[in-house]
């Protein structure tokens, strides 16, 4: 029947199909690392904070404004957050990086939730942000591939501990927030 779908228990299926079926549900579950990634080009518009005003060139038929799941420029990857009550400082901007999946492991802390971590990606307490507060420690860090054809992919990412905050991927020159970089004889 067109539309339903039709569930088989692994118990019910002959040994070699629930060998199969165990493997291919495990292969689903697996992190598995990209070997390439698709990076669509940005440009800034000529706002005064070019981050605000990025336009992304992509081969997708949607018009203008009809959304897109972004992409690695920074226009994309930049991450406005405010908060405000008693649990935060008032005026306080945060130089380091704060992430969405940071806003879940925060509510979680501020409303004395312990959730056990499932994976890496879990998300840090943003407690600087909070009265007496410490600042943690985070560095930037810039990774450059080999020439390819006169092309370097750029990664530029931040760390807090192990959490890793990318701010922009893709070519320089290319990317929104992706400065060209020049060798020490100027070219």
């Amino acid at each position: 029947m067109p539309g339903t779908a039709i569930r088989r228990s692994s118990s019910t299926m002959p040994r070699g199909a629930r060998a199969a079926f165990r493997s291919r549900r495990m292969c689903r579950t697996r992190f598995v690392q990209p070997r390439f990634v698709v990076n669509f080009r940005t440009g800034a518009t000529g706002c005064s904070i070019p981050t605000n005003c990025v336009a992304e060139i992509a081969d997708t038929g949607l018009q203008q404004g009809q959304g897109m799941h972004g992409g690695f420029g920074r226009g994309d990857t930049l991450n406005f957050t405010a908060a405000i009550g008693p649990d935060f400082r008032a005026g306080f901007v945060d130089p380091a990086p704060v992430s969405n999946a940071d806003i879940g492991r925060t509510m979680m802390h501020l409303l004395h939730l312990e959730v056990p971590t499932n994976g890496r990606l879990m998300g840090r307490v943003f407690a600087e942000a909070m009265p007496g507060g410490e600042m943690p420690r985070f560095a930037n860090h810039v990774r450059v591939s080999k020439s390819a054809g006169g092309l370097r992919t750029m990664l530029r990412f931040q760390t807090v501990g192990r959490m890793r905050y990318v701010d922009a991927a893709g070519f320089p020159g290319r990317t929104v927030g992706l400065i060209v970089q020049q060798n020490r004889s100027g070219r």
